[in-house]
């Protein structure tokens, strides 16, 4: 019934690999820097009475000053148009009709 001889039947289900390709593969420039070196972190100590002066000063309250609303108040004068009056409708299919 197979066209095909039991000979080519078995050459085509065998697998054979391939050697790899020989190229270079994408290598990545590495830069040469000096390792991070850990410091001590110290907090600030300010002495208790020049944090009082500091915080005396901070708490000062400026306002600003109040904008002048004079030159907003001096708004051009809005123009009123006329009503429009309606007319009443006239349908084509009374104008036919008559």
């Amino acid at each position: 019934m197979d066209s095909k001889p039991k000979h080519q039947d078995e050459q085509d289900t065998c697998f054979k690999a391939r050697n790899m390709p020989s190229y270079k593969f994408f290598e990545p420039l590495i830069e040469e820097r000096p390792t991070t070196k850990p410091q001590e972190f110290r907090l600030s100590v300010v002495p208790k009475r020049e944090r009082m002066s500091i915080s005396q000063e901070k708490r000062m309250f400026k306002a600003q000053p109040v904008p002048d609303y004079t030159r907003m108040a001096s708004v051009a004068p809005v123009m009123t148009k006329k009503l429009t009056i309606a007319k009443p409708f006239q349908f084509k299919v009374d104008v036919r009709g008559a």
